[in-house]
């Protein structure tokens, strides 16, 4: 094995363990970056489904609501 042998495979090596490490480092950097996105769209979707969950309180309430004012209304038809 002449030295220019030696050099070429020390630089695959070499290539190879860079390569290794920029493919973790990645893996690494997206994994966290994905993390925080999912924090993100979970928070989200808490105060999606609060405000819906609030929303369909005003409902119910509006719904109650129309609906004693219905009866007032029928029994007064009746009366008349």
């Amino acid at each position: 094995m002449d030295i220019g042998s030696v050099i070429a495979i020390c630089t695959t090596i070499v290539a190879t363990i860079a390569g290794v490490a920029t493919i973790m480092s990645t893996i690494r950097y997206m994994k966290s970056e994905n993390s925080k996105v999912l924090k993100s769209i979970e928070e989200g979707q808490r105060k999606g489904f609060a405000k819906l969950s609030d929303d369909n309180r005003a409902i119910v309430i509006a719904s109650e609501s129309i609906a004693k004012i219905l009866e007032r209304i029928e029994s007064n038809t009746r009366k008349a």
